[in-house]
């Protein structure tokens, strides 16, 4: 037996073919793979495979019509070429590899390969890994959101699988000049910002496509996920809480949701392509456009929504899609199915580096009365707390002292080396003195300044490697909704995924968005 490895260009996919020495070509006219190879494997990162045809005419390719896990891109061509297969994410919960056939026809001639994902990131491995340890720098983008607290902790915001994905995108950004910007990655500092506190946490947007931008550690706070925090605990009276965040930015990476939409709801025929390289190559970019999964429970839908639509015979009977609209039950099955799998939103962006995050519970009377400070702290605690530069303004420095000494502050740090940032969680943290039975509570602030330097150093510079994916972290994620694929039909999945979230505490506003 001979095995032949391919490294696809987007990502870490192991890619081999499996053939026999002793197999003989039947009559040369239709060969898959290398020396008409029985079978081909990918890791469960999934991603592209191209299977290599010979022919001396005409070929189709397909997947047996339940395979949803992968796609044929190109399922029609002729003479010598390759037929383009996108696999999914495998999710190393489902414990084992999945197989499919594909089945290439050339005039009467038809032959099979195995395609099979294999459930390590090496074939006859099996790493435990975690769907939250897959989902790293770029391959998060396109996955499916949970935007309320499941009871799994981090994990749980992740549905486990992908709408669209980096690779989809990098794809149609590296073969279309008029898509070339549905993928970018960059560490330029006009795109991550500069380093120091966030202006806002948690904000709406509406570029590319990507609706909003939450903080990755303020979402998990808000959501009362658990999380590797640390707390000063002190009684407070009079309540009021603030949250800010300290970042360390260093690359990012967005995909142009909009256009992914457009494209994905885009009518490709040969009416609208005479040209036939064009048509092929539209068709080629659509089908790149979303992950098999998705896209098989999109059309579905879509069906049902066409199947539904078509029984009014008056246009003005459509119903709205808003509250008084009543979804029918298997559409609204249906719908829930979409929901349990990918969820209401994707991920369309991801800033990776470091962030230092805190929240304050302070009473609001002793800030006034004591430290005669109206309105929010927030100017005292980002130039006298979180702040790695030298001279900061000594009235500063007092009373962001005074305030965290007595309030309760909740923080945690991501990104940097593992010393770095328990350096600086020990800085933030009260240390307690006790004189003549009196407790008292001390931040040594230049402490703390120190510290958040020294972590900041320890978060590379350029774009996370696998060598260093240790000392990067996601500072935060930007989101894009679901519908926008669903063309005509859009606004009344909005309306169902509105519905299923009210009055529910969630990560986003779907109203909003």
């Amino acid at each position: 037996m001979k095995k032949f490895f391919y490294l696809m260009s987007m990502g870490i996919i192991a890619v081999s073919f499996t053939a026999c020495n002793e197999e003989k070509i039947d009559d040369g006219k239709l060969v898959l793979g290398e020396e008409d190879a029985k079978e081909v494997t990918i890791n469960r990162l999934g991603g592209f495979i191209e299977i290599p045809v010979t022919a001396t005419g005409e070929w189709t390719a397909s997947l047996p019509e339940d395979c949803t896990w992968a796609k044929v891109i190109n399922d029609e061509d002729s003479g010598t070429g390759a037929v383009t297969i996108f696999t999914d994410y495998l999710n190393p919960e489902n414990g084992e590899d999945r197989r499919a056939d594909l089945t290439v026809t050339s005039g009467k001639t038809t032959k099979s390969i195995r395609i099979r994902q294999y459930l390590g990131k090496h074939d006859g491995e099996n790493d435990n890994a975690t769907v939250s340890e897959d989902a790293w720098g770029n391959t998060v983008l396109g996955m499916g959101v949970n935007i309320v607290n499941t009871g799994n902790g981090e994990d749980g915001m992740f549905k486990g699988n992908w709408v669209t994905s980096s690779a989809n995108a990098k794809q149609i950004a590296q073969q279309s000049n008029r898509y070339n910007r549905v993928f970018v990655s960059t560490t330029s500092a006009a795109d991550i910002g500069s380093e120091g506190v966030a202006k806002e946490l948690h904000s709406k947007m509406d570029t590319l496509g990507i609706h909003a931008s939450v903080s990755v550690t303020y979402g998990l706070f808000t959501l009362k996920i658990e999380g590797d925090y640390e707390s000063n605990e002190t009684e407070v009276q009079n309540k009021v809480s603030y949250s800010t965040e300290y970042q360390a930015p260093r690359a990012k990476a967005w995909l142009g949701a909009r256009d992914l939409a457009a494209l994905a709801n885009s009518t490709v025929s040969r009416r609208i392509y005479e040209d036939e390289e064009e048509y092929k190559q539209m068709r080629n970019l659509k089908n790149m456009a979303l992950t098999g999964g998705f896209d098989e429970d999109r059309a579905a839908i879509m069906d049902k929504f066409d199947e539904i639509f078509a029984k009014y015979d008056d246009e003005a009977d459509i119903p709205e899609a808003d509250s008084t609209w009543k979804i029918p039950s298997r559409l609204n099955s249906m719908l829930k199915s979409l929901d349990t799998n990918y969820g209401p939103v994707y991920i369309s962006s991801i800033l990776m580096g470091g962030s230092t995050f805190l929240n304050i519970e302070y009473d609001s009377i002793f800030v006034t009365d004591t430290l005669h400070i109206d309105g929010s702290i927030k100017v005292d605690i980002t130039s006298g707390l979180l702040n790695v530069k030298a001279g900061v303004e000594a009235g500063y420095l007092k009373t962001s002292k005074n305030i965290m000494e007595h309030s309760k502050s909740t923080f945690m740090v991501r990104g940097g080396s593992t010393d770095k940032r328990s350096a600086v969680m020990n800085a933030l943290t009260l240390k307690e003195t006790q004189v003549d039975k009196e407790v008292t509570k001390d931040l040594d602030i230049e402490r703390v300044h120190q510290a958040l330097a020294e972590w900041s150093a320890s978060v590379p510079n350029g774009e996370p490697k696998e060598s260093n994916k240790d000392l990067f972290a996601a500072i935060s994620y930007g989101y894009s909704p679901v519908w926008a694929f669903f063309g005509e039909y859009a606004s009344y999945v909005r309306e169902f995924f509105i519905r299923t979230y009210k009055n529910k505490d969630t990560l986003l506003d779907l109203e909003s968005m």
